[in-house]
C-alpha cells in the first residue's frame, strides 16, 4: 500500500462533479446587490450590518469590515431590508432579477440604549476598554466549566444525516429539450433549495447513527457505529473515501475548541484566548433564543483574507456565559478556493444542568469559479440525544487505541432497524434518494457521464470484470527505453472478491525490449471492488521485468507516469530489474500494520552503471534474496483512496514506521548477507490560523559491508514536478551512504504574509518555506578503496559520478513556494546549498505542482 504524505487529489472532488455533471442549465431569476453601507452623519463605513430579501425563505449576509456587501439569491419582494442595532431599520427598493449597485446610509437612531446593550462603537477599534472583548473574555474563561467534558464521563446518541447535490443544473425551462427528454425522471426529483432558492438534485446521501462515549481520566473519546448507509455512485469510486473526504471536509466542530478543523485545514475559534487578537467583536443586541435570553456578539477576522469565520455567538445573560446558539460562516474575503457560502448553526440544550450541544447542521456550497451559478451544495444535519453523565462504563468501552469504532454488520442493517435509530424520520425526498439515484445511473447519458468520472476519479477504465489502466502510464519516455508504451489492468470485485489479478505489458522503442508484470493477490476479507481496500489484509505474489532508477521510491506510484518523464540532466544510472515478491499486509483498525515479505532480484546495470571491483572483474548482475518486516502506526488515520494510493486526511496524530531486510546469501541465487534498518516519523503541527508545519524524520542503517548497489541512496528527484520527500536538486544516485539521518521541515503560512500585502491579497496567495538536510556516513568497511572485492563507484567520462557524503558536511537545500496560483498551481524556488562542486549538478531551481487544494 502507498500512503502518500502528499495531497495532490484529494481535494478535486469538487472539481471533478462540476465538470463531469456540466450538462447545461440556464440560470434561475437570481437578484444580485453591492454596494457600501456607510453613518449618514460621519460617513463612516459600519461592519455588521444585516442585509436580508425578506420573504417566505429569507436570504442574507452581514457587511464586510470595510462596509461593502454583497447579497445575491432569490428576491422574493421588491424590497431589500438593511438592519444595524443603534440604527433607523430600512427598506431599500429594488429590482428583482438583475445585478445592482446600491449604497446605503444608515441614520443613528436619537434614542440612547439601555445599558444592558451595547452598540458597536463608531471609533477605531481596540480591545482596551471595549465591551464585546470583555464579554468574549469572560466567555472564554468560563468555557471548561460549560463544555460537557466538565464532567467525568458522558455518553450520548448521535444521528447524522449528510446530502450532496447539484445546484441549478436543471431547470424547470429544460425538460422537453434535446437530451433532457431522456432525463426526465431527474426532473421528478428536483427540490428547491432554502440556501439559493433554486433546484437540486441530489446525487449522494448517507445516514448514520453512532453512540458516544467519553472518560475524563485517563481522557478518552469513543465514537461506536452503529449503523451507516450511503448511496453507490460508481464501481470505481470508492464510496467509503468519499465519506471520509465529505465528512473532513466539514469537520467535527464545536464553537468552544480553541482550533477548528475545517477544509483539511485548522481555523483559529472565536472563543480561543488568542481570539481576541484575532477577530474583532462587537455587541449586536439581546434577544431570546429558545425562550432563553441572550446577547448577540459578533466577531471578524481583523485581516479580512486570514483563516477565519464571522458570525455570531449567543451567550446567556446569567452568570454562566454559556453558548445557547451559535452561527459560523466563512469570511467572503478568506483565502479558501471552490467555496462560495459556508455556514454552521450550532444549538445547545440545557440538560443536567449542563449546555449540551443538540443540533450541528452545516451548509457548504462548492463552485468552481466565483461566478459560475451552478455549483454543489453539501447539507449534513447532525443530532444529539440521550445524554447520560458521570456513570462510569466498562473499560473494555475504551480498549484500543482507535476513536471510531465500526460494529459488525453496520453496514448491512436492514431498513426497519432504522426506524429505531432516527431522531426523526426522512422526508420524502430524503426517502427517494435511493431508488432516484439507481434509475438515473441506468439512463444512457448519466452512465456514460458516471463511466468518465469513474476514468477521472481511478485512473481505469471499468469493463465488467476487468479494469484497464492506469491510463497516465500508458505513453511515457526516458533516457534509456525512449518513448514507452505500457497496456494492462487488473480484474475487480466482479470477478471474485477475494482473488485479484493484476497484470502489464511496456515496450521501449529504443532498447527494443519488452517489459511485463503479472500479480496475483488473494485477500483474506472479500471486498467491494479492490484488494487494497481498508483495512487489508492480503497475500500478493508478483514477477516483473523492467527498469528501475536505483534508489529511487517514486511516490506518485510506478515511476513511467507521463509527467515524470520531463526532467532536468540526463538519466545515466538505471538498471533493468528482475524481481519475484511474495508478501503479506495486515491492516488493524487500531491504526498498527504490519508487512513481512521476500523479495529475490536480479539486477542488470546499464547507462553508466557498472558493476566492477577492485580486482577488475565484472559482473552483468548481481542478485540477492532477502527477507523483510515492515511495521507501521498510525493511529485515527483517515485517508481519501484512489485504487492503490491513499492521501491522508487531517492527519494530526504522529504516524512512526520501522523496517529491517536481511539479505542471505546461497539462498536462490543470494551473493550477499546483510541487514538493512529504517525507521521514520512524520507529523503535522497545526498553528491556529497561522498555517502548519509538516515534519519528515528518518534514520537508517546498513550493518554489513556490501557493494555500492545495496548501500543507501538518498531520495532525489530529477523531474520538474516538485515532491515533498524527495531532494530536488540532487541528481539520481549521487551520494551513497551507510547509515544516514534526515530531516524535511515545510512550514505553509496559508497566506498569512500575502493577506497582509495590499492587491497581492486579492489574488489569494499561500506561502512554503522547506528545509531539507540528509546526514551520512561511510564507514571504511563499505569504502570500494578498502575492499578489492566491493565495486567501484559509478564513472562518466573518466570522473566519478557518486560520491560518499561526508559526516561533517550533511546535504541541505532550502525552498521558498508560492501555492494556491490560479487555485492549482504550486512553484517552487530552490537553492542547493552545499556539494556545489559535484559535476553536473544544479544550484538553484523552479519545480511545479498541481495541488488543488481548499
Amino acid at each position: 500500500m502507498k500512503l502518500l504524505n502528499i495531497n495532490i487529489k484529494k481535494n478535486i472532488l469538487c472539481i471533478i462533479l462540476l465538470g463531469l455533471f456540466s450538462i447545461g442549465a440556464s440560470a434561475q431569476s437570481i437578484t444580485q446587490v453591492n454596494g457600501i453601507i456607510t453613518d449618514e452623519k460621519t460617513g463612516e463605513r459600519l461592519p455588521f450590518v444585516s442585509v436580508v430579501f425578506p420573504g417566505k425563505s429569507p436570504v442574507g449576509v452581514y457587511s464586510e469590515l470595510d462596509g461593502t456587501y454583497v447579497l445575491r439569491g432569490i428576491a422574493e419582494k421588491d424590497v431589500m431590508q438593511v438592519i444595524l442595532m443603534g440604527y433607523i431599520p430600512i427598506d431599500v427598493k429594488i429590482k428583482r432579477g438583475v445585478n445592482q449597485v446600491i449604497n446605503v446610509r444608515l441614520k443613528p437612531q436619537s434614542e440612547t440604549l439601555e445599558a444592558a446593550v451595547v452598540s458597536a462603537k463608531r471609533t477605531k477599534y481596540s480591545n482596551k476598554n471595549n465591551p464585546a472583548v470583555d464579554l468574549v473574555r469572560k466567555v472564554i474563561a468560563n468555557k471548561d466549566n460549560n463544555r460537557i467534558e466538565s464532567h467525568e464521563y458522558y455518553q450520548y446518541d448521535k444521528y447524522e444525516k449528510l446530502e450532496l447535490g447539484l445546484n441549478n443544473f436543471f431547470v424547470d425551462s429544460t425538460h422537453n429539450k434535446g437530451a433532457y427528454k431522456r432525463l426526465r425522471i431527474i426532473f421528478d426529483h428536483l427540490d428547491s433549495s432554502e440556501i439559493t432558492g433554486q433546484k437540486v438534485l441530489p446525487v449522494f446521501f448517507k445516514e448514520a447513527s453512532s453512540t458516544n462515549y467519553y472518560r475524563k481520566s485517563p481522557e478518552d473519546k469513543k465514537e461506536y457505529i452503529n449503523a451507516s448507509r450511503m448511496i453507490d455512485i460508481h464501481q470505481l469510486v470508492n464510496m467509503e473515501s468519499v465519506e471520509n473526504y465529505v465528512t473532513d471536509v466539514f469537520g467535527n466542530v464545536n464553537v468552544y475548541d480553541n482550533e477548528i478543523m475545517l477544509f483539511d485545514n485548522k481555523y483559529m475559534g472565536p472563543l480561543s484566548p488568542f481570539a481576541p487578537n484575532y477577530y474583532r467583536f462587537h455587541i449586536m443586541d439581546t434577544l431570546m433564543v429558545d425562550d432563553v435570553n441572550c446577547i448577540q456578539l459578533g466577531f471578524f477576522p481583523r485581516n479580512e483574507g486570514d483563516f477565519g469565520f464571522r458570525g455570531n455567538i449567543y451567550i446567556t445573560t446569567d452568570s454562566t456565559y454559556a453558548i445557547k446558539q451559535s452561527e459560523l460562516r466563512m469570511a467572503p474575503n478568506a483565502n479558501v478556493n471552490f467555496i462560495r457560502n459556508f455556514i454552521l448553526l450550532q444549538n445547545f440544550k440545557l440538560q443536567n444542568s449542563t449546555w449540551c450541544l443538540n443540533t450541528n447542521n452545516a451548509t457548504l456550497e462548492f463552485v468552481y469559479a466565483s461566478g459560475d451559478k451552478r455549483s454543489i451544495l453539501a447539507q449534513r444535519m447532525v443530532s444529539y440525544k440521550d445524554y447520560v453523565f458521570d456513570e462510569p462504563q466498562p473499560n473494555s468501552i475504551y480498549r484500543g487505541t482507535e476513536k471510531i469504532i465500526k460494529l459488525p454488520d453496520y453496514d448491512a442493517r436492514p431498513i426497519e432497524y432504522w426506524t429505531t435509530l432516527r431522531h426523526q424520520s426522512l422526508t420524502e425526498h430524503e426517502e427517494g434518494i435511493f431508488s432516484m439515484v439507481d434509475s438515473i445511473k441506468k439512463v444512457p447519458i448519466v452512465k456514460h457521464a458516471l463511466n468518465l468520472l469513474g476514468i477521472v476519479f481511478s485512473g481505469y477504465l471499468e469493463m465488467g470484470k476487468f479494469d484497464m489502466g492506469p491510463i497516465i502510464s500508458f505513453a511515457s519516455f526516458n533516457s534509456l527505453e525512449g518513448l514507452r508504451v505500457r497496456f494492462g489492468g487488473k480484474t475487480n470485485g466482479n470477478f471474485n472478491q477475494n482473488w485479484f489479478f493484476e497484470m502489464y505489458g511496456a515496450y521501449g522503442f529504443k532498447d527494443k525490449e519488452f517489459k511485463y508484470n503479472g500479480t496475483a493477490m488473494y485477500s483474506f476479507l472479500k471486498k467491494k471492488q479492490n484488494p487494497w481496500e481498508y483495512p487489508m489484509n492480503l497475500l500478493k505474489v508478483s514477477y516483473q521485468y523492467d527498469v528501475k532508477i536505483p534508489g529511487q521510491a517514486f511516490l506518485y506510484g510506478s515511476g513511467d507516469k507521463l509527467f515524470l518523464s520531463f526532467i532536468r540532466g540526463e538519466v545515466d544510472k538505471i538498471n533493468y530489474e528482475r524481481k519475484f515478491e511474495l508478501l503479506w499486509t495486515k491492516e488493524n483498525t487500531n491504526g498498527f500494520s504490519f508487512e513481512p515479505s521476500f523479495t529475490w532480484l536480479k539486477t542488470y546495470p546499464m547507462k553508466n552503471l557498472e558493476y566492477v571491483n577492485g580486482n577488475n572483474e565484472r559482473f552483468n548482475h548481481i542478485t540477492t534474496s532477502v527477507f523483510g518486516l515492515f511495521l507501521r502506526f498510525a493511529p485515527n488515520e483517515r485517508f481519501f483512496q484512489i485504487q492503490e494510493n491513499r492521501f491522508p486526511l487531517n492527519q494530526t496524530e504522529p504516524i512512526v514506521e520501522l523496517g529491517h531486510k536481511l539479505g542471505i546469501s546461497d539462498l536462490l541465487g543470494g551473493k550477499y548477507t546483510y541487514n538493512r534498518t529504517d525507521v521514520t516519523f512524520y507529523k503535522r503541527w497545526w498553528i491556529g490560523g497561522f498555517g502548519y508545519a509538516d515534519t519528515w524524520l528518518k534514520a537508517g542503517k546498513v550493518w554489513n559491508s556490501v557493494p555500492y548497489p545495496l548501500l543507501i541512496t538518498p531520495q532525489a528527484n530529477q523531474a520538474y514536478a516538485y515532491q515533498d520527500e524527495a531532494y530536488n536538486m540532487m541528481n539520481y544516485m549521487e551520494f551513497v551512504t551507510d547509515q544516514y539521518v534526515s530531516a524535511n521541515i515545510s512550514y505553509g503560512f496559508n497566506g498569512f504574509i500575502a493577506n497582509r500585502i495590499p492587491l497581492v491579497r486579492k489574488l489569494k496567495l499561500r506561502e512554503f518555506v522547506t528545509f531539507k538536510i540528509f546526514w551520512g556516513t561511510l564507514e571504511d568497511k563499505n569504502k570500494p578503496e578498502n575492499n578489492p572485492l566491493l565495486f567501484r563507484f559509478p564513472m562518466k567520462d573518466g570522473q566519478p559520478s557518486t560520491f560518499a557524503l561526508n559526516g561533517r558536511n550533511p546535504y541541505m537545500e532550502i525552498s521558498v513556494a508560492i501555492d494556491n496560483i490560479f487555485k492549482f498551481l504550486r512553484i517552487d524556488l530552490i537553492k542547493r546549498l552545499n556539494y556545489l562542486d559535484n559535476p553536473n549538478i544544479p544550484v538553484w531551481g523552479i519545480r511545479f505542482r498541481l495541488r488543488p487544494a481548499f
